[in-house]
């Protein structure tokens, strides 16, 4: 069965909430797992049956995955990196050739004040299935990781060198995209957003937008497009089975190689046998001639 993995460090709830989703959707008939370990990520990301991985990151912490991402997804793996997977601190060349955000800074969105809540405005850029249907939009969240001019105080536009690269949608104030596709080798789908926690009374509090629809249509959508156009797990899955069987057809032909050992000793062990036999009747013949005939004859 595919396998999908759930990366959420020090977010398991958050971790959770984003499994849930991807179950009750009914489109990936799959099994999905939520990792909080980095390592554990890193040696499961090599399984032959994993189709999809979902990153997402609450701060900038380099917990060593950048080039198991990069290994993923150069094999023609499909990502979807939510928060802080973009940003260059915490996935280092991954988040130019995996999650192209080429993130470096972040921005704050704006202050709900009535409803103490961060909001940010995504403005539409291009029409897409994952977006069928929905506008501009505000939703809370309260960082927008991106390519920061610290010199010029603004959003500095950067863009994959290779590859198929789409916008779906810009923070309405610095124009820096928040939600985009991008294939190369491999897909993925980048939400340079919600950087979701577990603290229910934080700014970043997962549960702010993880129950919007908005949110679960076009986090949904994205993993459906990444699903269907991942081209790893048919490869992978075919490479293992081959394995597999010449690993049978060894284990076959040293089976039978020490079932003709066997009959060859066995052989060995009959014809000493019977060879020790004839020596032993020759033996006796011998002793008896010399005995009684011999003496016969004087």
């Amino acid at each position: 069965m595919p396998l999908i993995l759930i990366f959420s460090p020090e977010t398991p709830e958050y971790g959770q909430r984003l499994a849930q989703l991807v179950e009750e959707d009914g489109r990936f008939d799959a099994e999905v797992q939520v990792v909080e370990s980095a390592e554990v990520l890193r040696v499961k990301m090599y399984f032959p049956n994993v189709k999809m991985v979902i990153v997402t990151l609450s701060k900038t912490l380099d917990l060593g995955i950048g080039p198991t991402l990069e290994w993923f997804f150069n094999q023609g793996g499909g990502l979807v990196g939510l928060g802080f997977s973009s940003h260059r601190v915490a996935t280092l060349n991954a988040s130019a050739k995996v999650f192209p955000a080429f993130g470096n800074s972040y921005v704050s969105g704006f202050y709900d004040a009535p409803n103490r809540r961060f909001m940010v405005t995504h403005l539409k850029e291009e029409e897409d299935a994952i977006s069928d249907g929905i506008g501009d939009f505000n939703i809370s969240g309260h960082k927008v990781i991106l390519s920061f001019n610290g010199s010029a105080n603004k959003y500095l536009p950067q863009y994959p060198e290779e590859g198929s690269y789409k916008v779906l949608y810009r923070e309405a104030n610095t124009g820096a995209p928040t939600i985009f596709k991008y294939e190369n080798v491999g897909v993925s789908l980048t939400f340079a957003c919600f950087a979701g926690e577990d603290f229910e009374r934080s700014p970043s509090y997962h549960g702010r937008f993880t129950s919007d629809e908005i949110f679960i249509q076009l986090f949904t959508n994205s993993l459906a497009w990444v699903w269907e156009s991942e081209n790893k797990f048919e490869e992978s899955m075919e490479g293992a089975r081959q394995y597999f069987e010449e690993e049978d057809q060894e284990r076959e032909a040293a089976i039978q190689g020490g079932k003709d050992l066997n009959r060859k000793a066995e052989t060995w062990r009959t014809t000493r046998t019977v060879l020790i036999l004839l020596f032993a009747a020759i033996g006796v013949i011998a002793v008896y001639w010399v005995t009684f005939t011999r003496k016969s004859e004087m």
